[in-house]
């Protein structure tokens, strides 16, 4: 076994003096950590590294002030990022730079259209995109619309016509029919005055009745009265002829 070695500053003269002591390490905002960079105590890790009392107390006055000056150089915002992966952080130039990038024009690497907004399009009968007009299908297609086209205005002026004989149609129809309300109207008056004028009939033929029994009871009242007073002048004529002669100029 090999023997145990002091390590003293003699004896080991490229170690450093730690700098990771600090008494006011909680007021700070950016802590320090020296730990894990391997560079600056690259030997503090193994356990047969003991100080002796002398050095100790020796780089602990001098490692205090060392420390305290470390601690307000690191309070600078540029000094925060201490013991973090330098590779992972960006530096504030470089981050200005990438927004001054992505806010100006776009580079066809990064996929960013450059095209813009435009007005709603509104429908019309151009075509939007070049269209061959000598090609033969285009030709058909045109024609074939232009047919479609003219059928469909003669269908809408055969509609305009149609619409117009059913307004006139429908103005014969709603005038027929207030002449048939005036007929009908009409024909219930005459039906009305019909049926008074049968009552006044009917009435008129009940008086003829007994007028008629009225005369007939007058001529068989007055055959009575000729047969009576022939009956008595017969009786007359044969008590005095001379009484009956005289009443011969009565009958």
């Amino acid at each position: 076994m090999s023997p145990k070695r002091n390590s003293t500053p003699d004896a080991d003269p490229t170690r450093k003096r730690p700098r990771h002591l600090c008494s006011n390490t909680a007021e700070s905002p950016c802590t320090v950590s020296v730990a894990k960079n391997p560079l600056e105590h690259p030997r503090d890790e193994r356990s047969g590294d003991i100080l002796p009392h002398s050095y100790s107390s020796h780089a602990k006055d001098v490692d205090t002030v060392e420390a305290s000056t470390i601690l307000k150089k690191n309070d600078a915002p540029e000094n925060c990022l201490v013991g973090l992966d330098s590779a992972k952080i960006a530096p504030k130039t470089t981050i200005e730079q990438w927004i001054g990038r992505v806010k100006g024009a776009a580079y066809p690497s990064e996929g960013i259209s450059t095209k813009r907004a435009s007005d709603v399009a509104v429908q019309t009968d151009v075509t939007t995109f070049p269209v061959d007009n000598s090609s033969v299908p285009y030709e058909k297609l045109s024609n074939r619309f232009a047919k479609v086209k003219s059928k469909c205005n003669e269908l809408y002026v055969s509609l305009d016509h149609a619409k117009l004989a059913s307004e006139a149609g429908w103005t014969k129809y709603w005038c027929a029919e207030a002449k048939c309300r005036e007929l009908r109207k009409a024909l219930s008056e005459s039906n009305k005055e019909l049926t008074e004028a049968r009552k006044a009939i009917a009435e008129t033929t009940k008086e003829l009745d007994e007028v008629r029994e009225k005369l007939d009871d007058m001529i068989y009242v007055k055959e009575q009265a000729v047969s009576d007073a022939r009956y008595w002048q017969g009786k007359l004529a044969d008590s005095d002829p001379e009484v009956a002669d005289i009443y011969d100029d009565y009958t």
